[in-house]
């Protein structure tokens, strides 16, 4: 199977009762103008729905990339509370946990601090 249309020859005689050879062409042509057109729209209309689907597939998948980001504070931030403990300082009441804990919370702000950079 070929992947090109061939043309096809088309009488130069058209009879259609009523009308003579030259109204139809006439009117074939007419025809012909008006599907032309209607192609041009359409594929305007569809390059510019690409256009705005790739828009929106790009925003899509950073916005995947921005939540995932903040699931990790979220995550980190969760461990933290749970594995602190409260303390009687002179200051005051504080929590404190250990040193991993709060690395694992600055690691996962610090990439969002990194994407914001690269915008």
């Amino acid at each position: 199977m070929s992947d090109t249309i061939e043309p096809v020859e088309h009488p130069r005689n058209y009879e259609i009762p009523g009308w003579s050879n030259a109204d139809a062409i006439n009117a074939r042509d007419a025809t012909i103008r008006e599907q032309d057109a209607e192609i041009e729209r359409l594929t305007t209309a569809l390059k510019i729905a690409n256009a705005n689907h790739e828009h929106f597939e790009r925003h899509w998948y950073l916005r995947g990339d921005e939540i995932e980001r903040l699931r990790a504070v979220l995550v980190a931030a969760k461990g933290l509370n749970a594995e602190s403990e409260e303390y009687d300082f002179d200051y005051g009441l504080g929590r404190a946990a250990p040193n991993s804990y709060w690395e694992e919370l600055d690691d996962a702000i610090e990439a969002i601090d990194a994407a914001k950079e690269q915008r």
